[in-house]
């Protein structure tokens, strides 16, 4: 059971234990929870964007200098991010992840996302390295956000609201 499993379960339980005041059924109590959490995700989604150093390839391009968290790239892995990264106007649509997964940490990882507004989407990493205790929290990030609305790995934004399977990449909400 992951950590978000958990907490509406959790949940559940406590909407259980009021129903009988307010005769109210408890599965829609849950459906709201779980409405209201991935509202929640999607906006912190957003926010990320919006607050992103870079919106477009130039940017990136220009973030991508030796004090740059891309510079722990390969520059072949480094070249290959920054070409698949999908820009729209309503953040990153998709991306090639499995080079930041092979060759970096967590935190790394997070910091890289974070260029592009797609911090969030730590949870959707495996196989990342773990040497400190920042990364494993990063890594624990993905068991609570396993089912997150704001993206799917192993697809790729093909166009406009039509993700199809690419394995190592991942298709946001943005698509």
């Amino acid at each position: 059971m992951t950590l978000r499993q958990t907490i509406l379960a959790v949940a559940a339980a406590l909407c259980v234990s009021s129903v009988s005041a307010s005769n109210i059924e408890p599965r829609l109590n849950v459906q709201m929870l779980e409405s209201k959490i991935d509202t929640m995700l999607i906006e912190q989604f957003e926010l990320d964007f919006a607050l992103a150093p870079a919106k477009n390839h130039q940017q990136l391009y220009d973030l991508s200098g030796a004090n740059s968290p891309l510079s722990l790239l390969s520059e072949s892995a480094k070249q290959r991010f920054i070409e698949s990264v999908k820009f729209t106007d309503n953040g990153v649509a998709s991306f090639y992840l499995s080079d930041l997964e092979a060759e970096l940490t967590y935190s790394q990882v997070y910091r890289v996302l974070s260029l592009i507004g797609a911090q969030s989407l730590i949870t959707k990493v495996t196989g990342a390295r773990i040497e400190s205790r920042l990364d494993a929290m990063l890594a624990k990030k993905g068991q609570v956000q396993s089912m997150s609305p704001i993206g799917e790995k192993g697809y790729y934004c093909a166009s406009k609201g039509t993700c199809r399977q690419e394995d190592g990449a991942i298709c946001t909400k943005s698509c």
